[in-house]
């Protein structure tokens, strides 16, 4: 049997709940993706010194996922003298499909012994 983990990540005012079993090892890219699309959508426009904070992530993590979401469209940058950038609407539509999957995994997870928060 498989332990879950349960990590409270706290960004801004926001609450993100990550779930994983021990020895699955760390955040999956789908979720640094979120993470990262999440800082932004707290902040508004935002800096990558910002995202660093808000995604819980280092700079080579936001600079590999940066350049992979503003390739698929997810980001625009706004001001290229002071790389400031911001969500568009298929990064939004990432966030929300992102968001129904753990919904739907919530009930999963209360089956199997542990509450969600």
């Amino acid at each position: 049997m498989s332990e879950i983990l349960i990590f409270l990540l706290i960004s801004g005012n926001t609450h993100h709940v990550v779930v994983s079993k021990r020895g699955e090892g760390n955040r999956s890219k789908i979720h640094l993706l979120y993470l990262l699309l999440m800082s932004i959508i707290e902040r508004g426009e935002c800096n990558q010194t910002a995202m660093l904070s808000g995604a819980m992530m280092s700079y080579q993590q936001v600079t590999l996922y940066l350049n992979r979401i503003i390739t698929g469209n997810g980001l625009a940058r706004i001001k290229n003298d002071k790389d400031i950038y911001a969500i568009t609407p298929k990064g939004l539509q990432f966030v929300r499909a992102y968001q129904r999957l753990m919904q739907l995994m919530s009930p999963q997870l209360e089956t199997s012994g542990v509450a969600a928060i």
